[in-house]
Order: C-alpha cells, then structure tokens, then sequence
C-alpha cells in the first residue's frame, strides 16, 4: 500500500503542471489517482472480490457531467457510510466554496456524518451534521486537510478517519457520531418533516377559513392534505431522479395567474403516465390560494431547498414518514387547527427501526432459490403493522436482488444498463415483483397511503427515463397489495358490536388480500402496547375480543404477543416470521402463554437478543429479533448481540442451541449453567427454603405508614413522637416493627455479607398470627396510632370501600381501612432467620437478617426474602442458603433468567428465586456433608468479623479485616463451585 502510494505521489510531483491545466479532467484524475488513492486507503474500488451490486464496498458513479450525484459511496456491508466527491486538480477546493458546499449538502442529505472532498492534490474532511449554505467559505465544518506531500507522512491518520479498516473495524463510527453528535443540529429528516409539518398547519388553516363547512371534518381534512403533499414530494423526487414529467414542478409556479390551472394539468398528466391513484381527482387545489403553493414549490427547490431528493435515501423519507404519521390535525383552544399526537401515541416517544434491524430481519427471513421468475413472483411477503413502509421497501429490495442473481445466472436478456453502467433487472420484472409479493396492512389509513407511496418511489430507484420508455403506466395501483384495517381482528370476531365501536375497530378480512392464501413470510415492527394502555386507547369491547381470540392474551400482555399470533396463524408451512420485539417475552409470567404458543408451532426458532444494549435512538427499549421458521425442526439457536455493527456482520455471542422441546411456557433460561442444574442432582430452592415478598402498604407517598428515624422529635419506653407532614403526631412504640426500605444511594449500596441496618419503622396493625386489629382494639390499645392513622383518613381508604379512595386494597371493608394492600406474607416475618434478596441488582445483595426486619415489596424496586425451612429432610443451614445464592456461578445464572436492564440492571425477585435450583446434598455422604459444615462455619465468621468491624475506629483495622473478609468470601466461592462441578459431572455419569 505504501509503495503505491509513494508511486502515486511521485507520478503526481513529477507532473503536477501539467494536471493542473483545466483539459486534464476529472475522470483522467479519478482512473490515474483518486481510485489508486482510495486503493491504497484499503478499499475495493473495482470490486476485485466480484461483491454483488447491493454489497459493493464502494459504489462508484459513471462520469456523467450533470449527474449531480457524489462520485464515490463507501460502504459496510452495503450500508453507505460516507461520500467521496472528486474534483479535477486545477479546481482549487482550497479557495472556491462551491465543491465543498456541493460535497457537504451529499452528505447532510444522505445524513452521513463526514464526506470527503479531494482533487488529490488536497483531500479535505467536512463534518456534514450542519446545514449547508451556499454563503459558506471552505472552512466551514472542515475537520481535517491534507496536501498530497502529507499523505505518506500522515498515512495512519487518514487510514483511521476514512480507510476501510476504520469502517469494518467500528472505529469510524464511535469516532465521527460520539463527536459530531449535537442536538441542537438539525439533520435532514428533521427538516424535511418540520416542512412537511409546517405546511400540513398552513393548508388547514387556510382551507377552513375558507370553507368552514366543507372541512370542519378533521379525518377529510387530514386525508386530502396528506394526499396534495404526497403529490408535490413524488413529483421533486421523479425530477431529481431524471424522471421527467410534462413539466417541471417549478414550472407552474412562474405565472401566478394560471398556478392552479398548470398544476391541475401537470397532475393530470402525471395521472395518466403513472396512474397510480396518486394523483386521481382534483383534491383540494382549487380551494387554496396562489401563495401558499408558491411557498410551498420554492420550499422544495435550491436555493430556499436544501434538500436533494436523489441523495435522500428512501429509508429516510421512510423515517420522516413514519413520525409524520404520529400526529394529526385538530382544533386547538384558540380555534386555530394544529397538530397534536395521536391518542396511541401520547405519552410515548415514537422511534423508527434502524436500517441495521429492518436489513439483518429480511437477510434471515427471505432465503431462497428460485428456479424461475415465476417461483419469484410466488413468494409472497405481508408487514401486518406496516407503517409507513420500511420494512417492505427492503424486503422489495431483497426480491429484486433475488431476482438479479437469477437472471444473471440464467437469464440476462432480463437486466439492463443503468445510467451509471450498473447492471440491474428491467423495470416491468421489478413491477411484477411488487405487485405479486408485497403486502402490507394497517389500521392508520395514512399510513396505508404513506406506504404505498413510499413503495412507489422505492420501484423508480435507479430508473430514468430511457428505462421507462416503453411503461404506459408506469406504476401500477397498490390497493390490493396494502389495505387498511386491524390485523387482529376479523369482521366475525364483531358480530354484535355497535357501528360506532366497529368504526374504532376497523376490522380487516383476511379474505380480501391474497386471494385469501397465506404468506411464505411475514415481518416487521409490532405496536409494543401495554394492557393498561390497550385499555386507555381502545375500548372495552375490542380489548375483550383479543381476550377471547388469542392464546397469547394472558394476564398482563402486550400487543406485540397477538401480533406475533397472528402473524403464525398466518404462515404456510416453511413460513418464515421476522420481528423485533422486546426482550421481557422470554421471561416474563405474562408472556408464558406465547412462549407455549411458540413452542407448539414446531417452528426453528433464532432468537437474538440485545439484551440491555440499545438499538433505538433516544428511546429505552429492550430488544429482541424473533426468528420463527414453521419447519417442525426440533431446535431454538440463541445468541446474544451487543450492536448494529455486529448484528449487520453476524458476530454474536453466548451462542446456544436447544431442542425447542426442552422448552415450554415458564422462564426460558438460554443458559447452559442453568439447564445444567435441571437434574436430580440438584433441587428446587423452594424444596428447602421459603421464598417470600415484602409487605405491600399500597400508600408509598406520602409514606403514611412508615417513619424515618430523623423524623422522630423524642421517645419513651412507650411513644415515640415525630413529625410528619407539617405536624407532630404520637405512635404507640408497642405497633412499630423495623422497616427495610433504603432510599438513599448509600443505604442501597449493601452486598450479601453485610449486615443490614434500617432507620425506619413501620406500623403494623396486625397480630403475630397476620390478624388486623380491629377498631376498637386500635382504639383501646392504640390510640395514638389510630388518631395519627385517621387523620389521612381520605389519603388510606380503599378505593373499594370510598368513591374518594385511591388505594387498591381489594380485601378492604369499611371497618378494615387502615389494612395494608396486600396480606400475603404477614407472618413470614416472625421470628426468623432470612437471607434479604435485593429484586433488582447491579451488585448482587444476599444478606442475612436474624433482627425480624420486615422489607418493602414493590416488584423490581422492592425485595424479597428467603428462609431456611426446618420441617424437610435434612435442612440445609442458613448460611448454606446464603452462600450459594450470593456464589459466583448462581449469580451468574440469575443474571442470565433474569430481565436485564440498561446500566448493567437485573431484576429477579421470588419468581427468578423459584427456578433457582440448589445442589442435591446427602448428608451421609461425607464430602457433601463436609462441605456443608464447612461453609456454613465460615458464613458464621464473615458475620461475626462484620460486627466486629461496627466497634472498630481505626482505619488500619478495618482495612485488614476487610482483606480476611475477602479471603473468607473467595473460600466459600471455592467450595460452591467444588460442590457445582462435581454436581455437573455426577449428571454426565448418569448419562
């Protein structure tokens, strides 16, 4: 590489004058240099490794003058990365602002975070995250510059800002997006739907002070907008993409007296060349006034345009488009029409699926071989959520790229040149393509418009005029292919149901699409929509009926689970099913009915979980690609993944195969530790220990029931007297219990050796049998407390009892008030050793109570605890308990059944304690017995050095305490793990 470049540098000094005269042009610059150049920086610029079109590491441009498309795009794995644009040497891009105003405004349309400039007498870097304004002088956004006589020198700078190993590698993006991102830029998506937005208000605005009546119906209004923008969008990008109409759109606007006409007859034209339905009727053109569409047309030309809609990859109008789709004209209290989320929408950040996820879901879904163009048309995709369409603009791209092979392989005579000397398959294949194997459905009808349209401009990719010459019409119509209406709910699920209640539900006969048939694959993006929201956005009837239709419908579901349902029951045979979804449906109780579901659908699952690894931007999600092929193969492959990057280039770890038989609907624990211990040669925890929550108060704010040691004023052997909401209140000291709750980071931090304090109290109305007092008990023995108690009289009755009630205290009576939330678990706190579990956990805490604490529920936020039992055959010691929850290997299991959260976050609690499974010991067997005492014994001295250390002041001391303490915990770890390994290979004899 060096030594080429050393020849290349030569060859250019030696010669510099005579590149330097404006005959030596461009393309002499880009074979001679600028391709040895980029060589030499460890790209394939001529694709010596024969990559398909679609993976070309770089794809380079014809020299076409005019073409107006950046000269070189380098790729990962076919997802563009940053432009190249290349100039003729004596074009000084040192001086004039016009090649780096080009450059920058590619690659902040492509939304690229660098591109590079070079005539290779100087290579500049631009930051391309700002808008580009043609008043910009060169040094504007310049990150980098090189003259040629620099290149050797700082030959391993460059190679680590744009060389190919900086891309493969990961390097470039940690590099370019963790420094350039600013969100105070605003990139072109952005932009485009700020536009788009801006003029969906304009055009309401003005059409309802025009015509009151006529469009004072919000749905038509938001319809008819959405259509007349549509139209203007297709008609920039057909121009930008050389697809020329009768006129241009510019063109229309330039006699202000005859605006409306000319664009009524530019659409009509456009209807019959394209009849699509795009362009159908009149709309609403005749209702506006000149100036807004002028303002509009300009918008979306240079020079009040940034946009260049040949860069702006389709993706990314599909991400426009989708959070364009979130929000929907109304009335605001001024009496003026705006814009506000959608009801489903409230409350939630709606994101896009990134590229990455939408491309690695359609790699593993669609494989297949075709022995004709007819097997192609017959392989039929449906996006049941479709959107705005970007799921099946790839998968559209993946058919045709199936298709190419083919043809290449058998049938040439179908490809054709494209205007940049690329090969590609003729245009009427690509329209059959999508109108015999795309399908989507939708509940939004905008978004059923949205995704039609997004597929239409999808199929002109990479087509001119000469390609469609011989295409009357040159699109064809989509309503078969993506309709309108509720994947999960047929016409006969609604028998019965008031029209009012039908029109919110929408359903979709599945008769109508297809030919009633089903799909070799079905993808895409489910709602994620919790049960207590599915109740706030839909009504009860509907919510019944995914009750009484779907498995999956259990408890607390998600939407996600019906669609994955649905999505099976939709399948043929050899199906494949492809979506991202959250993680939780592997372990959460909620989702055991989808996960039986799963596992009798005899399909191959390939699940790949990102774990707490976030994939969306700006939004927490923990997530999940489900892979499920109907191919009665007896086997789940999981992986785990920690990135795109990784994802789009298959590098996964912790891989593990299973037989899908091995699982069924509880936790699924890919774990090979775990399903180690799923022998005779361990036990269920729960054999020798109880496993219990904390107490449920249900009133946590204001904290009615408990009081912190600060808040006390003063203390008798009787009362305790302390503040609490702006006043002094007295308890009777004789109802108080010890209250684990830490609150602050310092109370939160304890490990599982250390010994627990507490600086709360709670009042416990209960006997030591779980029976509430009653009131006049309270009254006679408690009368302190029950004044306290109702004073928050309004704040603590149960809903079930008071209409002004907040608490959910079903048990509840007008006598029973004050009862906690929940009684589950009240006696479990009486004298007894327990081993106190912190349910969520960065650093594992296990720790020992013997001082009859009783702990805070409260699911992931709260704890649990665990007993040794003493009514069972040989009981294992407290101590045992502890040190084999708190080992290195248990925790490690834990770690991998439990829900994993952002920030190195795992929650447990009682149901991940309950699969836990202990080691099978014989006490007549001396080494398990052994082992036992043994670590039992030093569990006992880590205690006792613990409570030594509370006496301790000096530093020293403790520091050496704190060493023996250390020795002691990597004892005991030693032993479980003796006791684990020679457990597994008791299993492996038993084999």
């Amino acid at each position: 590489m060096l030594e080429k470049l050393k020849q290349l540098i030569h060859l250019f000094q030696s010669n510099e004058s005579e590149y330097l005269k404006s005959d030596y042009n461009e393309q002499e610059c880009r074979l001679e240099f600028i391709d040895a150049f980029l060589e030499c920086l460890g790209w394939d610029v001529t694709n010596k490794i024969n990559n398909p079109p679609s993976l070309k590491e770089v794809k380079v441009e014809k020299y076409v003058q005019n073409m107006k498309k950046p000269d070189y795009t380098m790729t990962f794995h076919g997802f563009n990365k940053f432009f190249v644009e290349a100039k003729k040497p004596s074009v000084d891009i040192t001086l004039d602002p016009e090649p780096s105003f080009q450059a920058r405004r590619y690659g902040w349309n492509a939304k690229h975070n660098i591109v590079v400039l070079t005539n290779f007498k100087n290579l500049y870097i631009y930051d391309t995250t700002v808008i580009p304004k043609h008043v910009d002088g060169v040094n504007i956004c310049l990150l980098k510059k090189y003259h040629y006589l620099e290149y050797l020198q700082k030959y391993d700078e460059i190679c680590s800002l744009i060389g190919r190993y900086s891309v493969y590698s990961g390097e470039f993006d940690k590099l370019f997006e963790n420094n350039l991102v600013n969100p105070s830029l605003i990139s072109v998506d952005k932009s485009f739907l700020d536009d788009i937005n801006g003029w969906r208000i304009d055009l309401a605005n003005k059409l309802y002070q025009i015509d009151k009546a006529k469009y004072s119906d919000m749905e038509l209004l938001n319809d008819s907008i959405q259509l007349f923008i549509n139209r203007l969008v297709f008609l920039r990008i057909c121009e930008d993409r050389n697809l020329k109409t009768y006129i241009e759109l510019n063109e229309t606007i330039k006699d202000e007296s005859v605006i409306k006409e000319k664009l009524n007859i530019l659409f009509k034209k456009s209807d019959a060349q394209y009849n699509s339905g795009l362009f159908d009727g009149e709309g609403i053109l005749f209702d506006l006034d000149n100036e807004i569409i002028m303002e509009m047309v300009k918008r979306l030309y240079y020079p009040q345009s940034p946009y260049l809609f040949n860069i702006i990859e389709t993706n990314i109008l599909g991400e426009i488009y989708e959070i364009f789709l979130t929000e929907h004209l109304c009335f605001k209290e001024d009496g003026k029409i705006g814009l506000e989320k959608k009801q489903e929408c409230k409350d939630k950040s709606i994101v896009t699926t990134p590229i990455e996820i939408v491309n690695s879901i359609i790699e593993k879904c669609i494989d297949f071989e075709p022995k004709n163009l007819n097997d192609i048309y017959n392989y039929k995709i449906i996006d049941i959520a479709c959107g705005s369409g970007v799921f099946l603009e790839e998968a559209f791209k993946k058919i045709c790229n199936v298709c190419y092979s083919w043809c290449e392989n058998n049938d040439v005579t179908n490809l054709e040149y494209t205007s940049n000397g690329n090969k590609k398959i003729k245009y009427n294949i690509k329209k059959n393509i999508l109108e015999n194997c795309i399908f989507g459905v939708d509940i939004d009808p905008r978004a059923v418009e949205v995704c039609k349209f997004s597929l239409l401009i999808k199929l002109l990719e990479d087509e001119s005029d000469v390609s469609l010459i011989n295409e009357k019409p040159i699109l064809p119509n989509l309503d078969q292919n993506i309709q309108c209406g509720n994947s999960l709910i047929e016409m006969v699920d609604v028998k019965g149901v008031a029209i009012s209640n039908l029109l919110n539900i929408n359903p979709f006969n599945w008769t109508n699409i297809n030919n009633s048939r089903k799909f070799d694959c079905v993808i895409g993006n489910p709602p994620y929509v919790k049960t207590e929201d599915i109740h706030k956005i839909n009504t009860k009837e509907e919510f019944n009926i995914y009750c009484r239709k779907y498995k999956s419908a259990y408890k607390q579901f998600d939407k996600y689970f019906l669609f994955i349902e649905k999505a099976l029951s939709i399948l043929k045979n050899k199906g494949v099913l492809g979506m991202i979804v959250p993680n939780k449906f592997l372990k959460i109780d909620a989702a055991k009915k989808l996960r039986e579901l799963l596992v009798q659908s005899r399909a191959n699952l390939n699940i790949i979980d990102f774990g707490s690894n976030q994939i969306f931007e700006e939004k927490t999600i923990y997530s999940s690609l489900l892979i499920a092929k109907k191919s009665n193969i007896d086997e789940v492959i999981y992986v785990k993944c920690d990135s795109k990057k990784n994802l789009v280039v298959n590098e996964f770890y912790d891989n593990l195969r299973l037989k899908t038989s091995e699982l069924d609907g509880e936790v699924w624990a890919f774990s090979t530790l775990f399903n180690a211990t799923q022998t005779n040669a361990f036990l269920d925890l729960s054999s020798k220990a109880d496993i219990y929550n904390g107490i449920q108060t249900s009133m946590e704010k204001p904290h009615i029931y408990w009081i912190e040691k600060k808040q006390i004023v003063s203390e008798n052997y009787k009362l305790i007297t302390f503040n609490f909401n702006g006043k002094t209140f007295k308890v009777e000291k004789s109802i108080l219990r010890p209250y684990f709750k830490p609150i602050n980071n310092n109370q939160k931090g304890n490990g599982s050796y250390d010994l627990l304090e507490t600086d709360k109290y709670i009042i416990y109305p209960y006997s030591k049998e779980g029976v509430l007092f009653g009131i006049e008990i309270m009254k006679k023995k408690y009368p302190n407390c029950f004044k306290y108690l109702k004073s928050f009289y309004s704040l603590l009755v149960p809903k079930q009892v008071n209409k002004i009630g907040r608490r959910d205290v079903p048990s509840a009576t007008k006598d029973t008030w004050y009862q906690f939330g929940r009684t589950q678990n009240l006696t479990a706190f009486n004298d007894r050793e327990k081993i106190v579990v912190k349910n969520m956990f960065e650093k594992p805490m296990f720790a020992y109570d013997d001082t009859n604490m009783i702990l805070s529920s409260g699911g992931t936020a709260g704890y649990s605890a665990v007993s040794a039992r003493k009514d069972v055959k040989d009981p294992y010691s407290i101590e045992f308990i502890q040190a084999w929850l708190a080992s290195d290997i248990t925790v490690s299991i834990f770690k991998d059944i439990a829900s994993q959260f952002e920030g190195g976050f795992y929650a447990i609690g009682t149901a991940k304690l309950n699969k836990i499974r202990i080691a099978n010991l014989d006490f007549k067997n001396p080494t398990d017995k052994k082992e036992h005492d043994k670590v039992t014994k030093i569990v006992r001295e880590i205690r006792e050095i613990k409570k030594q250390m509370k006496l301790i002041r000096r530093q020293i001391e403790i520091n050496t305490l704190n060493l023996k303490i250390e020795s002691l915990i990597s004892e005991v770890n030693g032993i479980i793990k003796k006791i684990y390994e020679r457990k597994f290979m008791y299993n492996e004899i038993e084999k």
